[in-house]
């Protein structure tokens, strides 16, 4: 899967490492596959550990709001339709990740195969960042939406709002794009019309679906 990926990356790019251990272990393997190729690269990341892991292994790095345009972004998720919509509800880092995603040519999911399944998956929460001063606001359109809400305590993102966990499992891709729509919402974690490639591994073989494939 990361020999993979790494065929994505070429001299020059502007590629970012999303959040989660995977996407982690690309960085490290390009470095050591090809150190050349490492130092011609300007990367980016929307989570503060893989910045870590960036400047142990000597990437130059440039802050996202300072790129217009990545050429390849790399990230994980929790989970993804085979036509490509994906919702990472666990991070809670979705709005940076999304800004990451918009702004790439290809905005690739490294992921596994019980990850991936055929229509939006319920089961799992979605994860709003919310504007402290709309919280009461948000919670009454969650109930009256028929939605569980549940905030994740002592947490405040970068830019000082609140996260909050969605749990309905009558919920449809349709319920969970309007909850976008709800005031003091600055994002979720469902990840529509943005993905262009998944790749994993199934039974020792490389898996690569690409948006340009589906039927």
């Amino acid at each position: 899967m990361l020999q993979e990926a790494m065929k994505m990356i070429k001299p020059e790019m502007t590629v970012s490492f999303g959040g989660g251990s995977t996407v982690a272990r690309l960085a490290k393997y390009l470095c050591d596959e090809d150190e050349t190729l490492r130092k011609t690269l300007k990367v980016t990341t929307p989570s503060l550990e893989t910045m870590e892991v960036l400047n142990r292994l000597n990437y130059q790095i440039v802050a996202l709001d300072d790129v217009e345009k990545i050429d390849v972004a790399f990230d994980g998720c929790d989970y993804v339709t085979q036509n490509l919509n994906a919702q990472k509800c666990m991070g809670g880092i979705h709005v940076d990740e999304k800004k990451a995603a918009k702004k790439a040519l290809r905005y690739v999911l490294l992921t596994k195969p019980e990850r991936i399944g055929k229509t939006y998956n319920a089961k799992l929460p979605i994860c709003a960042e919310v504007e402290q001063d709309e919280a009461d606001l948000f919670l009454k359109m969650a109930d009256q939406a028929g939605f569980e809400a549940e905030k994740r305590l002592g947490i405040k993102t970068s830019r000082g709002n609140l996260l909050f966990d969605l749990y309905n499992e009558k919920c449809t891709q349709a319920d969970a794009e309007d909850v976008e729509t709800w005031p003091g919402v600055v994002g979720t974690s469902s990840f529509f019309d943005l993905c262009t490639d998944v790749i994993y591994e199934e039974k020792g073989k490389t898996i690569h679906l690409r948006k340009e494939d589906l039927k």
